[in-house]
């Protein structure tokens, strides 16, 4: 387990995520992964199989070798893996299976974002909303007012 916590850092920014992409990606909390690669924690055999399987290299690789010194062997690795896994889009344009979870991952945002603004608009619509009827209450009272002293007179 020498150089787990370097390599799982370095695979996750060779792959260009974020700690926040691993979350949903691998459905690892943040402060999992942020303990992993700080070595303050490890996962479960399941979760440490699962990384090596993600990030395509082996569970032996993973624990055991310096995978930045030794980057040009696990991206010849790593460019036959995603040839393997290349497949032509409806207008014949390859596309492999990094870029369709980066196009996954960026599609997860938006719809992140999208939810936040929904939030966000809902609760300004709200507070239009409360502001109106409390105008009109208002409106209602001194319309009241005026007619009761237009009585009085």
């Amino acid at each position: 387990m020498k150089y787990f916590s370097k390599n799982v850092r370095f695979l996750r920014q060779q792959a260009g995520l974020r700690q926040y992409d691993v979350e949903k990606v691998l459905d690892v909390k943040r402060t999992t992964w942020n303990n992993y690669e700080s070595g303050l924690s490890r996962p479960t055999l399941e979760g440490f199989v699962q990384i090596a399987q993600y990030f395509d290299v082996s569970e032996s690789d993973l624990l055991h070798v310096d995978i930045g010194k030794a980057f040009p062997a696990v991206k010849k690795n790593v460019g036959k893996h995603e040839k393997q896994n290349e497949a032509k889009d409806e207008n014949g344009l390859t596309t492999t299976i990094g870029d369709l979870r980066k196009t996954i991952i960026a599609q997860e945002r938006i719809i992140e974002l999208e939810g936040k603004i929904k939030e966000e608009l809902t609760a300004q619509l709200e507070a239009a909303q409360k502001t109106i009827v409390d105008y009109k209450t208002r409106l209602k009272e001194t319309e009241a007012k005026s007619k009761n002293r237009g009585r009085g007179r």
